[in-house]
């Protein structure tokens, strides 16, 4: 039997801003970082915008509001900058 794993993933995608500026305003090393043009998934789809992603950092077992729980930890130092990028990004948290 396999276990369930949940991940909460803060995903910032931009057309203009890259994965580098976002860094750069937020002061926080992504977890994973993209850039135009990059290819993607099994068919090699290619990016068309940059991205920036940051994990939870719970434990993969562990439920949903403790992903939750730590993403908002992570991010609350600087939720004002992320705010601010809103205007220029497309802000996303992603539950899986």
């Amino acid at each position: 039997m396999q276990r369930e794993t949940t991940v909460v993933r803060l995903r910032i995608t931009s057309t203009t801003l890259t994965a580098a500026d976002i860094e750069a305003k937020l002061g926080i090393k992504p977890d994973e970082a993209w850039k135009i043009g990059d290819r993607t998934g099994t068919f090699g789809a290619i990016l068309k915008d940059h991205g920036y992603a940051l994990d939870s950092t719970a434990m993969m077992t562990n439920k949903l509001e403790d992903h939750f729980r730590s993403m908002l930890k992570r991010i609350a130092p600087v939720a004002q900058k992320i705010g601010e990028i809103s205007a220029q990004a497309k802000v996303e948290i992603v539950c899986s």
